[in-house]
């Protein structure tokens, strides 16, 4: 099941990758005469922009002590199972500086702010990489959810534009396994506080200040 699994996650990240560097150079040669002279900095710009922003993951990555290539391997249309705060925020974060960051600069740099070729609303470099992450970012969303004991059906509220900002809260909370385990830390501190104070070993003042001590 795991070397399914790993195929079809290397069957993901290729769609994705060779996907978009197809499409966008179908795109570029559709627009050739509109990019002119900037024709080198779509070349040199994204291997410099991917270089970038995978040296910037990577090393937060490091910091997280993090495998890269594991990360990599969670770019993939598998709605199922957890996804961890660190993994899912680096994943994140180095889609939306691609996606989101960098080729929406690169776009404005070629086009300008109001492009005039055909289908502008439709067609760009950050379009195109979107319509190719789409389904892999909301896998992620979906995973990092549920991991947080939530579905992932929450991610809804992309559609309401200002729910994104819930979204953003939900996703950087901690892992409900872990929420869980303090609450039963919790309890179990205050079960023994309880017997101490039963068998006389504390008054019920000591018993009530350690009590809110450990529920602050």
């Amino acid at each position: 099941y795991r070397m399914s699994q790993s195929k079809k996650d290397e069957v993901t990240i290729a769609v994705v990758a060779f996907g978009y560097i197809a499409s966008s150079i179908v795109f570029t040669i559709w627009n050739w005469e509109n990019i002119g002279d900037l024709r080198l900095l779509v070349l040199y710009g994204h291997i410099g922009g991917a270089l970038l922003i995978g040296y910037i993951c990577e090393s937060i990555a490091k910091n997280y002590e993090l495998n890269t290539d594991d990360l990599l391997s969670e770019i993939n249309l598998d709605f199922e199972g957890n996804l961890g705060r660190a993994n899912f925020w680096i994943i994140f974060l180095g889609l939306f500086l691609f996606v989101d960051v960098f080729l929406v600069a690169l776009d404005v740099i070629i086009f300008g702010w109001d492009p005039s070729y055909d289908y502008s609303d439709w067609l760009s470099y950050s379009m195109i990489a979107t319509y190719f992450t789409l389904l892999p970012t909301l896998a992620i969303g979906a995973r990092r959810l549920h991991d947080t004991g939530r579905s992932g059906w929450w991610q809804l509220l992309y559609l309401t534009i200002i729910g994104i900002a819930v979204l953003i809260i939900f996703w950087a909370q901690e892992t409900k396994q872990e929420k869980d385990n303090v609450k039963a830390s919790f309890a179990k501190e205050i079960e023994r506080l309880s017997e101490l104070k039963n068998k006389g070993a504390i008054t019920e003042e000591e018993y009530s200040k350690a009590k809110s001590k450990i529920l602050t």
